[in-house]
């Protein structure tokens, strides 16, 4: 249940891939509206803590757009795999940490290989090297 005194929104809100959605995350849980009527269609429950970021997984052909998956991360200590069209939780993966944020990123297609991009879910100070806290290009490894 949302309760006032409080901003419920805690991250930016993002499209389904068809943009016929928008998820908000609202305190533990993931408010999906429709963008056509602005009514809430639905609510993603199950985080314990507040939802820092909600991310929806990218539709690389256009026959893919309908898909309506995306992942949650919470300052519970896990990160969840959702299809938000039903709304069904596919996965949980408990971190044991709180998450802050999380971030989706794509493979490199225009430098051929060894551009992939790598990322773990280890708080950071604002202030750190991010290449100290292990997001980095994976030639960077070798």
């Amino acid at each position: 249940m949302i309760k006032g005194g409080r901003s419920l929104v805690s991250s930016a809100p993002v499209f389904s891939n068809d943009a016929k959605k928008l998820l908000v995350c609202t305190g533990n849980s993931v408010s999906v509206f429709s963008t056509s009527t602005s009514l809430q269609i639905t609510e993603l429950e199950g985080h314990t803590a507040p939802v820092t970021s909600v991310i929806v997984v990218p539709a690389f052909t256009p026959s893919n757009k309908i898909q309506c998956y995306c992942w949650t991360s919470s300052l519970d200590g896990t990160v969840r795999y959702w299809d938000f069209s039903l709304p069904e939780l596919m996965k949980t993966v408990d971190i044991r940490m709180p998450i802050f944020s999380m971030a989706y990123l794509v493979p490199s297609t225009s430098g051929g290989k060894g551009k992939e991009k790598e990322f773990n879910l280890t708080p950071i100070d604002e202030d750190e090297d991010l290449h100290e806290t292990g997001i980095h290009d994976k030639e960077d490894l070798n």
